[in-house]
């Protein structure tokens, strides 16, 4: 990078605040989410680190489930810092060397928005990237300090799971019941009709919920 394009990126970075970046920049996002922990800053894995020599830092994790990643101009990456372990925004332009924002397609759910993840592989940015003001998400983290526990421990969770797979096995069985009748001749359309109809109900009804669990990396099938 020249030191013209460096003075540029510079003068950029000093208008960006949490607000004025919605007024300069065509399209930006904010990427908290993660694979492994959804919108919990708690056990964020993405990390900052002050770059060799100073003068920057630099960014490596990864985000998902971002409307609108893989169009924007401006990403507002946060990232635990390692001097002090504290969540903090950083400002990465689109083009930026390590940075990869693909669409995630194919998805299973509703489509109402543009979404896709973010890949941060040795990101290095100015020191000017990082948010004037933005101190940690300590706060919040201890409010969600929960997800630090296996999701699946929670009771209210586990009935969930297990009604899931409960309809499941009853199902199954129905299905296998109808379908000896049928090898029989002893069928009705009736149950068929009444399986079909109690499997997809049922079927719908506990996707949801599994949903409501695992989050985003159910609703797509790559």
């Amino acid at each position: 990078m020249s030191t013209s394009d460096v003075n540029a990126s510079k003068s950029r970075l000093r208008i960006f605040s949490p607000i004025s970046l919605i007024f300069f920049c065509d399209s930006i996002f904010q990427g908290l989410t993660e694979p492994n922990h959804g919108s919990d800053p708690g056990s964020m894995e993405t990390t900052a680190e002050e770059a060799p020599g100073g003068g920057g830092f630099v960014i490596d994790g990864a985000k998902t489930w971002i409307s609108n990643a893989h169009i924007t101009d401006i990403f507002v990456i946060w990232a635990r810092c390692e001097w002090d372990d504290k969540v903090r925004g950083f400002v990465v332009e689109k083009g930026t060397s390590g940075l990869s924002a693909p669409a995630i397609k194919n998805k299973l759910v509703l489509r109402a928005s543009l979404t896709g993840s973010v890949f941060l592989d040795n990101v290095k940015v100015l020191q000017e990237a990082l948010l004037s003001g933005t101190k940690g998400l300590g706060a919040y983290a201890l409010e969600r300090h929960q997800f630090r526990r296996p999701l699946a421990s929670f009771q209210l969770v586990q009935k969930k799971l297990v009604d899931a797979q409960t309809e499941v096995t009853t199902g199954l069985l129905a299905s296998l019941q109808v379908g000896r009748l049928k090898d029989a001749g002893k069928v009705a359309p009736e149950m068929i009709s009444l399986v079909k109809r109690n499997n997809c109900g049922k079927a719908l009804k506990h996707a949801r919920r599994v949903l409501d669990i695992l989050g985003g990396n159910v609703c797509a099938d790559e």
